[in-house]
């Protein structure tokens, strides 16, 4: 059984949503909104909420990599443990890890090898999973950071990145 625990964070002060709607309904005396206006602080607004909604699921993706790629660790150190037992890894696994999908430990696993991928864990387990796929055989040191080289992707940890964009470029 896994245990989900929601957290929401609420502020008490009146969200720039609220008032811009509040304005819009109950004009201040008897002025109608200037259109235009009201038309850019709704852009802001909605550039505004769509940013912090991509922080939030690059935050969730980074998370479930990281945790992940922390499972993954487990099971190769189980599997190591249970060597030479009288069950194959993948039937003790099965028995033993019930919680865990076989495609997904073994994702986790291959991630938890790479320790080159470690380093993009906001994309999320399933580009890492195909980037660590793509660069299996590279003879490289840093197979990952070579590929993105090799297809002039940017990438630089200390600089925004429009995680769409780079998204796009690695599915691309």
């Amino acid at each position: 059984m896994t245990d989900i625990a929601f957290v929401e964070a609420v502020d008490d002060d009146d969200s720039p949503l609220d008032d811009w709607i509040a304005k819009l309904e109950k004009p201040e005396g008897d002025e109608k909104p200037d259109k235009d206006k009201a038309i850019r602080e709704g852009l802001e607004i909605a550039s505004n909420l769509t940013a912090e909604a991509n922080k939030v699921i690059n935050m969730a993706a980074r998370n479930y990599a990281e945790r992940a790629i922390e499972i993954g660790t487990v099971c190769i150190f189980l599997k190591e443990l249970t060597r030479g037992s009288n069950e194959p890894w993948g039937v003790w696994a099965q028995t033993n890890l019930p919680f865990l999908g076989k495609r997904n430990r073994q994702k986790f696993m291959r991630l938890a090898k790479r320790s080159d991928c470690h380093d993009y864990t906001h994309l999320g387990v399933d580009r890492l999973d195909v980037l660590c796929s793509l660069t299996e055989d590279s003879a490289e040191e840093e197979p990952i950071k070579a590929l993105f080289g090799k297809y002039d992707i940017p990438f630089d940890e200390t600089s925004e990145v429009n995680m769409t964009e780079f998204r796009n470029q690695i599915d691309a």
